[in-house]
């Protein structure tokens, strides 16, 4: 990749170059220095500066909003800062009580408050300064740690924590639950982001294991684990956040409202805007302005930063620029680096400026996706193998090779190691399943109410109940067959495999796609390429990324010169996939429009003559996509969202 230096691929390396010591460490007056005009990327630079100057202890960053707070602490870390972020512990003026995740968040913040050394950066609104807290003393006294070799008894552990207010269970899946079986402890503290597992060796501390909740195993070692005793939301609270920072400490204001030492006028924006581009024209219009732009910045000197949020968006950006008129040798001179800025600004007196992925293509979800791409991706990796949430302890249950029997919870297995599910038969006979085999348990769902017989272990009842039930998927199965081989003698257009713009169009994703998303993607583009109708249906659940595998095909549905209708049951999702469509075809010649009953009787006249002659090549809509005065020019793939709720013949249509 082009730039000044290879090592300088993120911004934190960047940082040291740029000359920002003698704008702001060492001239700060009176600890409190207010930057509400700067732009938020800016504010954030400012933050990650003045945390390295030792004359203060740290430096707290007052923002107006909730919003403004997760934006800044977004912006810091792409800086390279670490922020501790205090969450309001009531948002809103109503005194409702926030949701156990925030809680935790906040209950942890303090925690982390009360340790040393403290974080240098502390990021807060207005709001939490002006609530009252639990005070400092209290929220240590309620801290304590377990480590691996520690001397502890589990069972006075257990009896201390459900004096505190801990609900003893017999599976962990909420936060201030525990749970003991013999020499293991599974406990969820009410601070932490998820449940661990203690075990012990006679009276001595042998492990300590994050859980997975979903399959109830244990999923890596940690050193320690830090316990909260006590309910955060019974807990006294008159003590201000400034209780727990001490003396030192500095102030950087991001209000509006001056306060302190202003300083007015140093960074300044750079003119660009993450607006999506909707129409061809307009995105011509915009390459030749960031052309001109960038010619002129490089003609006076400055030194230009573009930021990508992948390698995938570096690298396009980097073509991009030459999409824009700019020669080799002015592309050259530009430093292209990876990172989650969201927003870029520029500094007239350094001479040097930086823009954003999001603001030259046109997208607005780089935030959320570089702060949590790699976590979602790594927990949707996991396919659940048992969620002790599904069936509760006295649920029927059946077997897949046993039957009916009733759930008895989790427990340790008969003279060996690790964790099973007790299922209760008839006769008192009980099943201990092994939790790796838990995929064979489900939760029992009948007709009506009426309790269901329970199976006998051995007995012969189940298997002629399978036995019948399997011919009858048989016969369902004939019929499914027949159906797909009239299908398969249907002749359909076979897609050319992916052109070179569709490597490039799927690497500017900004999340990490999972192995089922990959392959579902790849099983859809395999199917395009085959001289047979296509006939898929991708599940999942919300935010697992089905909508993502539609987008890619459409792409190559429509690089190959073919339309695409994306169908939805509701016109608030169809305008949600107009959007995501938008943004993520921002940069390509590739047209999308609406048809809904929110757009006016002429905008739907328009439509439908752009869908017919050819000049939209992707259309969202609702039902009104159906009626017969649309028409397409050459339609070549339907996408159809929540299918479920169009009938057969609607399917048809097209």
């Amino acid at each position: 990749m082009s730039g000044k230096d290879e090592s300088q691929r993120d911004l934190k390396t960047l940082l040291g170059t740029l000359g920002l010591d003698r704008l702001i460490s060492g001239r700060v007056t009176g600890g409190v220095c207010s930057v509400g005009e700067w732009p938020g990327a800016a504010q954030a630079l400012g933050a990650v500066v003045l945390a390295q100057d030792q004359k203060y202890q740290g430096w707290l960053v007052v923002t107006k909003s909730v919003r403004e707070q997760e934006d800044m602490a977004l912006e810091i870390e792409a800086w390279g800062g670490e922020p501790l972020v205090v969450p309001e512990a009531h948002r809103g003026n109503e005194g409702v009580l926030p949701d156990s995740d925030l809680e935790a968040e906040w209950l942890g913040a303090l925690a982390r408050l009360t340790a040393e050394p403290k974080p240098r950066l502390v990021v807060v609104t207005e709001a939490v300064l002006e609530e009252k807290h639990p005070s400092p003393q209290e929220i240590h006294a309620g801290m304590f740690a377990v480590r691996e070799g520690d001397t502890l008894d589990p069972l006075q552990l257990v009896e201390d924590l459900v004096k505190a207010g801990y609900k003893k269970v017999g599976t962990v899946s909420e936060r201030g639950e525990v749970a003991r079986r013999g020499g293991i402890v599974d406990l969820f503290s009410n601070q932490a982001e998820g449940p661990v597992r203690i075990e012990w060796g006679g009276d001595r501390v042998e492990s300590i294991r994050e859980i997975d909740i979903h399959e109830q195993t244990g999923i890596g070692g940690i050193a320690e684990t830090w316990i909260f005793r006590g309910q955060a939301r019974e807990t006294p609270r008159h003590a201000g956040l400034l209780d727990y920072l001490g003396e030192g400490w500095g102030r950087l204001s991001c209000l509006h409202e001056a306060d302190g030492e202003v300083r007015a006028g140093v960074f300044t924006g750079h003119g660009f805007s993450d607006e999506p581009i909707r129409e061809a024209g307009l995105a011509e219009a915009r390459r030749r302005r960031v052309g001109a732009e960038i010619r002129s910045w490089l003609a006076r000197g400055w030194r230009v930063v573009i930021s990508g949020i992948n390698e995938g968006e570096a690298s396009r950006l980097e073509e991009w620029m030459g999409e824009c008129d700019l020669s080799p040798e002015d592309i050259g001179r530009l430093e292209f680096v990876i990172s989650g800025l969201g927003r870029g600004f520029a500094w007239p007196e350094g001479k040097w400026v930086i823009v954003t992925g999001a603001e030259l293509l046109g997208r607005t979800e780089t935030r959320r996706g570089y702060r949590r791409a790699s976590a979602l991706a790594a927990e949707r990796g996991r396919r659940p193998v048992f969620d002790p949430g599904e069936i509760k302890l006295g649920d029927y249950a059946v077997h897949l090779q046993h039957g009916v029997g009733i759930y008895e919870g989790l427990g340790d297995k008969p003279g060996g190691k690790g964790q099973c599910l007790m299922l209760k038969y008839a006769d008192g006979a009980r099943l201990y399943v092994p939790v790796e085999e838990s995929y064979l348990v489900s939760r029992y769902v009948g007709v009506g109410k009426k309790r269901p017989r329970l199976d006998t272990l051995g007995g012969g009842r189940w298997e002629r109940a399978r036995a019948k039930a399997e011919r009858a998927v048989e016969d369902f199965a004939a019929t499914l067959l027949r159906t797909a081989a009239e299908r398969e003698a249907m002749p359909g257009k076979a897609f050319p495999p992916d052109h070179e713009w569709q490597g490039k169009f799927e690497s500017e994703f900004i999340y990490v796609p999972t192995v089922d998303q990959v392959r579902a993607i790849t099983e859809t583009k395999t199917d395009m390429e085959r001289s047979r109708p296509m006939d898929r249906l991708i599940c999942g659940d919300v935010g697992y990324g089905k909508t993502e595998i539609a987008i890619r095909a459409a792409f190559k549905s429509v690089i190959a010169g073919k339309q695409v209708v994306f169908l939805a049951p509701t016109t608030v999702l169809a305008q949600q996939h107009a959007r995501t469509l938008r943004e993520r075809f921002a940069d390509w010649p590739i047209v999308v429009d609406e048809l809904s009953r929110f757009r006016t009787a002429t905008e739907q006249r328009k439509v439908i003559r752009g869908v017919a002659d050819g000049s939209i090549d992707v259309v969202v809509g609702t039902h009104r996509l159906l009626s017969s005065d649309v028409e397409f020019h050459d339609l070549g793939l339907v996408v159809i969202d929540e299918e479920q709720r169009f009938g057969v013949k609607q399917k048809e249509k097209f």
